[in-house]
């Protein structure tokens, strides 16, 4: 009888552990944490960038809510011994990058660790790649991720894979780096429909266009692709696409 008791406790406190959730915020000002699950809740925190959180997955509230067209629930959290919701929307599963990161790669080495040496391929000339010559790298990293280096005459390629992200969480992450500020920054919602933004690009304007696929979710939109296309002077190209594997792949190429 005491066996079955013990037995009982760990499953019992398996269970509650695996209703809780580690995340953590994702947005550079600070999230702010409401009296209610509601936007017309009263503001009565601001929980600050990267802070750990705990959430009770089974006190997720679950209705969808859309805000910079993004879907996510209200979750009630604990900060600073205040008792409140936030939309998790913007929480990631895995710490967000440092402030001023600048490249994806740089981010990698502070969430993980290398997995052996690169692997590299190469054809042709190394110090002059012409047009048929290519080197090509590949690092494997210890939490299943892994960045490829494509370099050719006259383009470049870096292209990362990342275990376990949803598209949205990689976009909310992509906005902190500034590899892609070009593209996209925090002023910006999560694009759901194809069009044309004008950005300032080293003090120039320029034209990106930006191209969707998308699924319904609900009454909302669920993006699987994104590419962004700077035409305008040197080619730039950046596509994040949720992938069948539960990876998302993450692309910045260059060209002329």
């Amino acid at each position: 009888m005491k066996l079955f008791f013990v037995l009982l406790t760990v499953v019992f406190s398996t269970t509650l552990l695996a209703q809780v959730k580690t995340q953590y915020v994702c947005f550079s000002t600070g999230l702010n944490m409401r009296d209610k699950p509601s936007l017309q809740g009263a503001v009565i925190g601001k929980i600050p960038y990267a802070t750990k959180l705990s959430i009770d997955q089974s006190k997720t509230d679950t209705a969808n809510v859309v805000v910079e067209n993004m879907n996510g629930n209200w979750v009630p959290v604990t900060y600073q011994n205040k008792k409140g919701y936030v939309l998790n929307s913007y929480l990631t599963s895995i710490v967000p990058p440092k402030k001023g990161t600048a490249e994806l790669k740089d981010y990698l080495k502070q969430i993980t660790t290398t997995a052996g040496a690169p692997v590299k391929l190469t054809k042709g000339n190394v110090n002059s790649l012409y047009e048929n010559g290519f080197v090509l790298t590949k690092q494997l990293y210890k939490n299943a991720a892994s960045w490829h280096q494509y370099m050719a005459y006259e383009y470049a390629a870096d292209i990362y894979y990342l275990p376990e992200l949803s598209l949205q969480e990689a976009f909310i992450i992509l906005r902190q780096i500034k590899a892609y500020e070009s593209f996209f920054t925090e002023k910006d919602e999560l694009p759901i429909t194809s069009k044309t933004i004008k950005r300032k690009v080293q003090l120039q304007e320029e034209e990106i266009k930006i191209e969707t696929n998308t699924e319904n979710y609900g009454n909302s939109k669920l993006v699987k692709r994104i590419e962004a296309t700077l035409d305008s002077g040197p080619y730039q190209k950046m596509v994040i696409e949720s992938l069948d594997t539960g990876e998302v792949m993450i692309s910045l190429s260059f060209g002329v």
